[in-house]
């Protein structure tokens, strides 16, 4: 018989979030090892079909507006209904494994306890500082293991005296399944109006502040002016976030050099991607990279992106000029790029192959195959 997993997430499924790509991969690599997973998420968003999941989720609560994809809008009500759909899901049933994501965890700690289970924890990104907080301490200290894809995790356990429990597994191309579906890349210009010979330079993502999309904005009028062919393709942001950088742009003069796509089904993001000359990863702070940049290294193009941690921790010199969060400094890197097609070609075919030898579909589920074993072993030993 397949022992079972339940794999809880404080988050509806939102497509190209970070979190729920994250579940997603997670779901997907436990029932490719041969576990019977049940996956329980908050109510909202689109709930993908995974083979071999069972996915359940909370109901809504009338005259409640539904929870965004951070789970911040009536977020207690909706943790409190997940604690309550977690104990219907744990009575009578024998559960080896209960995996809890990140604000999961008081669910997913609660149904170890009641059904006997290991209990794994996933803290996707971490804060400087906030292991001190009791509630990180508390179950950093009782899961059986932590998993994370951010290295200050680690210093976090390491901290507490429990490193041994960290298990370091990085994210993987949220476009991986859709790699080959690109499409003509004359097609996508052609729908988009940009001819074959003009430069298109594509950035991926929201467009709020913490995102560096400012950076990006403030580099237009150089660009404009040192690259008289150039296209920016910006994929994603809501219709209001669209509206307000509409505006803004316009006011500068620079409205006529920009391609706002809104967001975009899978498919179409990688024949944009692979329609692209360049594509941008603007954002100045963090410590663990967006799924996006790997997705861009799956797409096989150059990259310009900030020097910090996070990019750094995925990124190479040899696929990715990192430059210095400053508009006059990351319009400099997209022009000499633009400048020089075989340097793009180059890094682009070195940015496919690091992210398919170190970021693969098959080392993220090789690292989730190695932490359930540890687990297992570990606290059967006792």
């Amino acid at each position: 018989m397949k022992e079972r997993v339940l794999l809880i997430v404080a988050a509806p499924f939102v497509p190209w979030h970070g979190v729920s790509l994250r579940t997603r991969h997670t779901a997907m690599a436990l029932a490719a090892l041969g576990y019977q997973v049940d996956l329980l998420a908050l109510a909202g968003g689109t709930l993908p079909e995974i083979p071999g999941v069972r996915i359940r989720r909370t109901g809504r609560v009338p005259f409640l507006s539904a929870v965004r994809k951070d789970g911040v809008s009536t977020w207690w009500v909706y943790r409190m209904l997940l604690v309550l759909r977690t104990l219907s899901m744990v009575v009578g049933v024998r559960y080896r494994f209960v995996h809890g994501v990140d604000g999961a965890w008081p669910s997913a700690w609660l149904a170890a306890r009641i059904c006997g289970a290991h209990l794994i924890y996933e803290h996707c990104e971490a804060r400087a500082g906030e292991a001190r907080t009791p509630r990180q301490r508390f179950i950093m200290k009782r899961a059986a293991a932590v998993i994370t894809a951010d290295r200050l995790v680690v210093s976090q356990m390491r901290s507490l005296g429990r490193e041994s429990r960290a298990c370091l597994i990085s994210d993987t191309p949220g476009t991986w399944q859709e790699d080959e579906a690109i499409g003509s890349s004359i097609d996508i210009r052609d729908g988009m109006g940009v001819a074959p010979s003009v430069l298109v330079v594509t950035y991926v993502g929201s467009l709020r502040k913490h995102q560096g999309v400012d950076l990006l904005f403030n580099a237009l009028p150089i660009l404009r002016r040192d690259l008289p062919k150039f296209t920016m393709i910006i994929v994603g942001g809501t219709a209001q976030e669209i509206s307000r950088a509409q505006g803004l742009l316009q006011k500068a003069g620079v409205d006529d050099a920009v391609i706002f796509t809104g967001q975009v089904p899978t498919d179409s993001l990688v024949a944009i991607m692979a329609a692209s000359d360049i594509l941008v990863a603007p954002r100045r702070h963090g410590w663990r990279a967006p799924i996006k940049v790997l997705d861009y290294m799956l797409a096989g193009k150059a990259i310009v992106a900030t020097d910090c941690a996070a990019n750094r921790n995925v990124l190479t010199d040899e696929c990715a000029l990192l430059v210095p969060g400053e508009a006059a400094a990351f319009a400099r890197a997209i022009t000499l790029l633009g400048r020089d097609t075989s340097r793009r070609l180059a890094m682009g075919k070195a940015a496919r192959g690091h992210v398919l030898n170190e970021f693969s579909f098959g080392a993220f589920q090789e690292g989730l195959r190695r932490c359930y074993t540890y687990v297992d072993i570990k606290d059967s030993n006792r």
